[in-house]
């Protein structure tokens, strides 16, 4: 569970002693979680001063009251695990006094802190060889509208939950509306979106991005993509397949002009933008009726994580807060433990989350309704 610390103690035990008073369990419990701590901070900061100020900080806050931030472990997980989500925490909060400390300062430890995550989003969000020219316009829009009105958006973190949670959903929602302001130019075809997977890459590549419609250049761009290049002789079909749309497609994005910037299209805005208007009565009463039911399985899924050990908890929340496609090694470099243990803690997640809520009637109704 712990790693063995002298005197035959482990970890957990250690600060379980600690936690009773023990003034040399306290002193050997913060030399063995030290490493996990400057590991963290070296993150936010390299190895220089910034870092040795950062590591001095979260130390303190942890030893604080006697480890009082440390109370809540139960032993059910790896308290290695639980320490270096708390400094990782305990950074991002340190990185929300910087920005507003010293604007220059605090940008570059944003940056630092949060720009491998942000860049795994616009790749989530912006997927595929099609929008590779795209994904560094998004970052910097992204960041941006984080920037604008001397961070205005950071600044609606009210301290509920954790800031690394409230920067990367706050991120995302400025994603979404940055692919809102695209998308109602480039919506497949109908005839194009009942096609395979390849024939919608080529489409892409054709009418949006203006690849020549020859093999070479095709497979080319393709090449760039995560997926491996297909044969030629299935590019060639799937040339050959969306052609007839292409210049129709074409045709329709120019008439309907120029993509909108990040920071002018939010909230309402984009959604206006691309349902072209107010729901109508029953639309609505739809909406509302698929919302209470969503609402009532997320109370479901609350319980059912209620359940889980602390390691497992702790996975959950870094791949909640980190989105859809995050890593297994990212998983593991965030939680600090190896990447085949983030594979298991995976697998004993989803079966128990599943068996927690097959059967139960608020997420029957929810998956009805969806």
């Amino acid at each position: 569970m712990g790693e063995r610390v002298s005197g035959g103690r482990d970890l957990p035990a250690c600060l379980a002693a600690a936690l009773a008073g023990e003034s040399a369990a306290g002193a050997e419990f913060v030399r063995r979680i030290s490493g996990i701590v400057w590991t963290s901070c070296t993150v936010l900061a390299g190895e220089g001063p910034e870092a040795r100020a950062a590591f001095q900080e979260v130390m303190a806050t942890l030893c604080d009251g006697g480890f009082a931030r440390l109370r809540s472990y139960k032993g059910r997980g790896r308290i290695e695990t639980y320490v270096a989500v708390i400094a990782r925490d305990l950074l991002a909060n340190r990185v929300l006094r910087l920005l507003f400390d010293d604007r220059r300062r605090g940008w570059a430890a944003f940056e630092r802190f949060f720009g491998e995550d942000l860049r795994r989003q616009v790749r989530r969000r912006l997927n595929g060889a099609a929008y590779e020219d795209m994904r560094a316009d998004a970052y910097q829009e992204l960041c941006a509208a984080l920037v604008e009105d001397d961070y205005r958006r950071l600044r609606q973190y009210t301290g509920q939950g954790s800031f690394t949670g409230f920067v990367l959903r706050t991120a995302d929602r400025l994603l979404i509306d940055f692919v809102r302001s695209v998308a109602p130019r480039r919506r497949l075809p109908a005839a194009v979106a009942r096609l395979g997977p390849l024939e919608q890459d080529v489409f892409r590549l054709l009418a949006w991005r203006h690849v020549p419609a020859e093999v070479d250049s095709v497979a080319a761009a393709l090449a760039s993509a995560a997926n491996p290049k297909p044969p030629a002789n299935e590019i060639v079909d799937a040339i050959a397949a969306v052609r007839p749309h292409v210049q129709d497609a074409r045709d329709g994005s120019a008439a309907r002009g120029a993509a909108i910037s990040l920071s002018a299209l939010e909230g309402d805005a984009a959604d206006a933008l691309i349902g072209g208007g107010e729901a109508s009565p029953e639309e609505a009463l739809i909406g509302q009726a698929e919302d209470d039911a969503l609402a009532l399985a997320a109370t479901a899924l609350r319980r059912a994580g209620a359940a889980l050990s602390d390691g497992e908890r702790i996975y959950l929340e870094v791949v909640l807060d980190g989105g859809d496609s995050l890593p297994a090694r990212e998983i593991a470099r965030l939680m600090n433990r190896p990447v085949e243990e983030v594979y298991k803690l995976k697998q004993r997640v989803h079966k128990r989350l599943r068996e927690a809520i097959s059967d139960d009637p608020a997420v029957k109704n929810w998956r009805a309704s969806v």
